[in-house]
């Protein structure tokens, strides 16, 4: 409650720790207790100890924190993390892993200092404090986290899905299809004349190439696996069309004549229906084969990948757009080319 309707004032709550606290919980505020939030307080069945006179409400130290965070990681040094001192409320932000050897600490300090400050002078939340900057800044190196996140593969955890960017050299790329699972490992399938070396979303360090689909007779089938990596999972999960995660249910290559649907990152939502099956084509050395064609021609660049499905049933991965048969088609690889020339399974929900 406090909160939500204190936001300037809030700090934070707890329970108290330790049977001689001589309290049940605490609340922390930026300045002086309202009347309001004493009552309230009184008029619960625990004992509630209020805490005034903090240099700042939580709200003031979420956004110091963001901007001194920033600063450090701006420099490209591999790992940071911030957090409260709730003793002084300084902001502690310690740092490590690769490029930490190029950092002079006093001058980083000084840099998240100012950063910092000027954030504080644009800030709408009220201060208690009348300072430019309310709480102190403190930066150290910590060589101890950064080995034990390798060690552990520690990281934001993402789940990763269908119908989601690919990125390439810091570019926009491809769209990912579906989650599979291939050897034991988690991860996604695309199509396979995308780069080996993708990134997930806007996440740098999330997949992994694991292996192209088994071509042939010199013919590639137009599929590759990507695994996850580290604390990482897959999902059974796609994109349909923006708002739109649909759980995949099941599985299955699409029949001649039949209704199918598509997502693609550039030309978001569409469908058609399956006008012919087993093409190969030839672009520019690259050969495919296995490929299915659609009535009509209704994806673009960058949708190279993504989920060809019909309600929650898998169908295919989007290949491309070819002239064939007097038409421009999009053409996609059916999905169980996923199990025969891949080894992978399909996750399902």
């Amino acid at each position: 409650m406090v909160e939500r309707t204190y936001p300037n004032l809030f700090v934070g709550s707890g329970l108290a720790t330790g049977g001689a606290a001589g309290y049940d919980a605490y609340l922390t505020l930026a300045g002086e207790a309202p009347r309001e939030v004493i009552a309230a307080a009184r008029a619960l069945p625990i004992d509630i100890q209020i805490r005034s006179g903090a240099p700042a409400s939580a709200e003031v130290l979420v956004e110091l924190s963001a901007s001194a965070t920033k600063t450090v990681a701006s420099t490209g040094v591999e790992y940071v993390q911030s957090s409260i001192n709730w003793d002084t409320f300084a902001i502690e932000i310690e740092y490590g892993g690769d490029g930490a050897d190029l950092l002079d600490e006093a001058v980083l300090e000084q840099a998240v200092t100012d950063a910092a400050s000027e954030t504080a002078t644009r800030s709408d939340a009220r201060m208690a404090s009348d300072v430019d900057l309310p709480v102190g800044v403190v930066v150290s190196r910590n060589d101890e986290m950064a080995r034990m996140n390798d060690a552990t593969g520690a990281g934001f955890e993402v789940g990763v899905q269908g119908g989601r960017i690919l990125r390439w050299q810091n570019q926009d790329w491809c769209t990912s299809g579906f989650s599979a699972v291939r050897n034991g490992n988690q991860g996604l399938i695309t199509a396979g004349h995308c780069p080996n070396s993708l990134s997930y979303s806007t996440y740098s360090d999330v997949i992994a190439y694991g292996a192209h689909a088994v071509p042939v007779a010199g013919g590639s089938i137009d599929m590759q696996f990507q695994r996850v990596k580290g604390v990482h999972t897959a999902t059974p999960k796609f994109q349909a069309a923006v708002g739109d995660v649909r759980t995949v249910t099941a599985y299955g290559s699409p029949p001649q004549g039949t209704s199918i649907c598509k997502y693609g990152f550039a030309s978001g939502p569409g469908c058609s229906t399956i006008y012919d099956t087993l093409i190969c084509q030839t672009d520019s050395g690259y050969t495919a084969c296995g490929m299915s064609a659609v009535v009509s021609g209704i994806t673009t660049g960058g949708d190279s990948g993504g989920p060809w499905f019909y309600g929650n049933t898998a169908k295919g991965t989007h290949s491309g757009t070819f002239y064939y048969d007097f038409e421009n088609r999009s053409f996609l690889t059916p999905i169980g080319r996923a199990a025969n020339n891949l080894n992978a399974t399909i996750m399902t929900g």
